[in-house]
């Protein structure tokens, strides 16, 4: 069964995806996350929304992202930084990361 705490995070998570890139940003500088620009390009999906609930879990947790299992198909993620990421069973289909920073990431 889920517990209140995790109706909450999921909901929060898809009323996050549910916004558009200017109101995500706003967001996500809102909870000092505004440099994490690969959130606002996430479609809203059950993949996704398990991604971003991890996110709003642990926040302290981005500067390593854990992005396991994650849609990030057909993005434009250049020069972002994965430093440690985990990119484990992500769908990186027609993803680009041109010059992103993927030391130590996990693929």
């Amino acid at each position: 069964m889920i517990n209140s705490s995790t109706e909450n995070l999921r909901y929060t998570a898809i009323q996050f995806l549910e916004q558009n890139p200017v109101e995500r940003l706003q967001i996500l500088q809102s909870l000092g996350m505004g440099r994490y620009e690969f959130l606002n390009k996430m479609c809203l999906n059950e993949a996704n929304i398990t991604c971003i609930i991890r996110f709003f879990q642990n926040p302290s947790q981005l500067k390593f992202p854990n992005l396991v299992g994650a849609d990030l198909s057909g993005l434009i993620l250049d020069e972002g930084n994965f430093i440690r990421g985990n990119l484990s069973d992500a769908n990186l289909q027609r993803t680009s990361l041109l010059n992103a920073d993927l030391l130590f990431a996990n693929f």
